[in-house]
C-alpha cells in the first residue's frame, strides 16, 4: 500500500464579531489504500473546544462515495496520541505524545476503485463547512490478490466473512474459535501502578496465532480497559481519574488501537464486551469498589437501582418487536 500523504494547506478568512481573522489547517490523507485496510484522515481545526467529545459542541463527519456511488457517513473524533514502552519488569509505560494530537476520520473501503470524500461539520459557533470549503478529495482503493474483510451475518445462525482469494471476491463461513482474554493484569494484585497493558494482550495474541481466529476482550473494567468511568491506573493529584460523558479516556483508546492492529496482524478477530453482570453489582469486592457506583447509567443517567436499567431495556425491546 502506498503511504504517501497528500497534504492540503488551506487558508481562509473568517469574520468573527466584525473582525477578519486569517486561519489555516492541515488535512492529510493517503492517496491510495489496499482493499479492506484502514484509511485514515487527519486534520486540525483553528478552534480549541472545551469539550471536543460533545456532539452539541462540535460535530464533524465525512461522506465517502464509492465506485458504485454508494455513500457512507463516518464521524470524526478527537484524538490524542500515546507512546507505549515496556518496563524491564514487563509492565506498560504509557506517555502522551502531543505532537500528533488532532482530529481523525477512519474508514475501511470495501470496493476497489476511486473513492471520493468530503468533510462537513458544525459547531456551537456556527457551521464548520467554511473551514473545509466543501472540497471533494479522492483516493484509490487498490485491488489485492488475497485479503479478508468484514464479518457479517450469513443467516440467523451463522456468520460469513468477505474475502478475496486469488483475485476473486467471495465469502467464507466464519466460525469463531478462541478464548475470553478479558482484561489485562497488573504485576501484583491491586497494584494498579504497574499495569501489563498492551503487552498482556500481545502475549495472548502470540499464543493464539494459527490456533484460533477470535478472542473476546472487556472494555468495562475501571482498573484496566475503560473508555468511560473510573480509571485507577491514571493518577492525577494523588487521585484516580474519572471519565464520563464529558471526557474520554484517550490512553485506553490508544491501547485499543494497538490491540486491534496487533490482532489483525495475527489474523485474530475481536469481540468487544462493553457490559457484563459485574457492572450492576452494588456490593464492594475486595480492593474493588462497588461497580454500580461507577456505572455510567447510574452516574450519568441517574438510575438509582440496577433493575431500572433492565426495565428501560425491556421497554425498548418491546417497542422494537
Amino acid at each position: 500500500m502506498k503511504n504517501k500523504l497528500f497534504t492540503a494547506l488551506l487558508a481562509i478568512a473568517i469574520v468573527t464579531k466584525g473582525f477578519g481573522q486569517f486561519v489555516s489547517y492541515n488535512i492529510q490523507y493517503p492517496n491510495s489504500v489496499d482493499l479492506f485496510e484502514l484509511y485514515e484522515i487527519s486534520f486540525t481545526l483553528p478552534v480549541v473546544y472545551s469539550n471536543p467529545y460533545d456532539p452539541n459542541t462540535v460535530c464533524i463527519y465525512a461522506e465517502f462515495t464509492g465506485p458504485d456511488n454508494t455513500s457512507y457517513i463516518v464521524n470524526a473524533f478527537y484524538y490524542e496520541d500515546y507512546t507505549f514502552n515496556k518496563h524491564s519488569d514487563g509492565y506498560e509505560i504509557a506517555e502522551p505524545n502531543h505532537r500528533y494530537d488532532g482530529w481523525r476520520i477512519r474508514f475501511t473501503p470495501n470496493q476497489a476503485g476511486t473513492w471520493i470524500f468530503r468533510i462537513r461539520g458544525f459547531d456551537s459557533y456556527g457551521s464548520l463547512n467554511t473551514y473545509f470549503m466543501n472540497v471533494d478529495h479522492t483516493f484509490s482503493c487498490t485491488s489485492v490478490r488475497n485479503a479478508e474483510g468484514f464479518i457479517s451475518l450469513a443467516n440467523s445462525q451463522y456468520l460469513k466473512r468477505d474475502v478475496v482469494k486469488n483475485g476473486l471476491r467471495s465469502y467464507n463461513s466464519f466460525f469463531p474459535v478462541g478464548p475470553n482474554v478479558a482484561w489485562y493484569s497488573c504485576k501484583t494484585y491491586c497494584d494498579l501502578n504497574q499495569p501489563l497493558g498492551i503487552y498482556y494482550y500481545e502475549e495472548h495474541i502470540d499464543s493464539l496465532y494459527n490456533r484460533a481466529n477470535y478472542m473476546r476482550i472487556m472494555t468495562n473494567k475501571y482498573q484496566y480497559l475503560s473508555l468511560y468511568g473510573l480509571e485507577c491506573t491514571q493518577i492525577v493529584n494523588n487521585d484516580t481519574t474519572v471519565y464520563f460523558d464529558s471526557t474520554l479516556n484517550q490512553k485506553d483508546a490508544a491501547e485499543l488501537d494497538h490491540i486491534i492492529s496487533y490482532a489483525k496482524q495475527h489474523n485474530i478477530a475481536i469481540m468487544f464486551n462493553f457490559f457484563n453482570q459485574v457492572d450492576f453489582l452494588t456490593n464492594k469486592d475486595g480492593c474493588n469498589p462497588s461497580e454500580w457506583t461507577n456505572n455510567p447509567f447510574h452516574n450519568i443517567l441517574g438510575l438509582s437501582e440496577p433493575c431500572d436499567f433492565f426495565q428501560i431495556l425491556m421497554r425498548f425491546v418491546l417497542q422494537k418487536t
